[in-house]
């Protein structure tokens, strides 16, 4: 019998995975759309003016699914839009993480794309349940800050916000996301003119990542080993080969059960 293969570590695959327990920890819903679209979708989505022209399909079954997305903008806007439709007294909360393909002239094979991964999602609707307690409030820029801080805090990067501009969001209410002053996504309040092409009547915040960059700086965290006086001083932890909630339990464990053990 042959011997079985050596275990190859791919982090781009753990991140990816890791990043989408944590997104459905803190309460979003995963969506998976087509990966072919058509111009007008991604052209309302910005991707026409400020991407690479996408790549069209021979024969195609629908005048929907002429072309390979560029952009998951147009996809998790799309089904929003539906579930907006059928139950508007609670707020969603979507995410999806899949595969844009990008056209490519420098290669040997010009007609194969390039594939990249992206993570996009969107927040709309009432932040809490409706109730005779509260007033009705719509989630916001900071509901998707405090999503992208908790998911993204799990991998040890430091993520910066700058004030930022993108074509189909608001100007005053968009930043970039940048890890080691290098930029890995963006996140915003879309403009009423978006809104209205998916027939949306409501705020929506959106924020999209680029896995492939930020992998490419998770290797800069810095998981270094903790003294004993540093396990009083510090709850910023990381075990990198555990899940969100592995992780959990095991920074709890270091900051209350070690320090009274030591005690004795």
């Amino acid at each position: 019998s042959t011997p079985i293969p050596h275990h190859e570590p791919n982090s781009l695959r753990d991140m990816r995975e890791n990043l989408r327990d944590s997104l459905v920890s803190e309460g979003m819903q995963e969506s998976i759309s087509y990966s072919l679209t058509n111009i007008k979708t991604l052209d309302a989505v910005g991707a026409i003016k400020n991407g690479p022209e996408p790549l069209h399909i021979s024969n195609p079954m629908s005048i929907d699914m002429q072309v390979l997305r560029t952009s998951l903008r147009g996809g998790i806007l799309q089904t929003l839009s539906t579930n907006l439709h059928i139950s508007r007294s609670r707020g969603l909360k979507l995410f999806e993480i899949g595969n844009v393909y990008l056209s490519q002239t420098d290669t040997l094979e010009p007609d194969l794309p390039e594939e990249r991964q992206v993570m996009v999602g969107v927040l709309a609707g009432p932040r809490n349940p409706l109730s005779w307690l509260t007033p009705p409030v719509d989630m916001d820029f900071f509901d998707a800050k405090g999503v992208l801080e908790a998911s993204l805090g799990i991998f040890g990067l430091v993520i910066n916000y700058l004030k930022d501009t993108d074509p189909i969001m608001h100007a005053g209410k968009t930043a970039s996301l940048s890890c080691s002053n290098t930029r890995v996504g963006l996140v915003g309040e879309l403009h009423p003119k978006t809104l209205l092409h998916f027939d949306i009547d409501q705020p929506v915040t959106m924020f999209e990542i680029d896995l492939q960059s930020l992998c490419e700086f998770h290797h800069q965290a810095n998981f270094s080993s903790f003294s004993q006086n540093e396990l009083h001083q510090t709850r910023s932890f990381h075990f990198p080969s555990l899940n969100p909630w592995q992780q959990k339990i095991r920074l709890e464990f270091y900051t209350y059960v070690v320090p009274l053990v030591s005690m004795y």
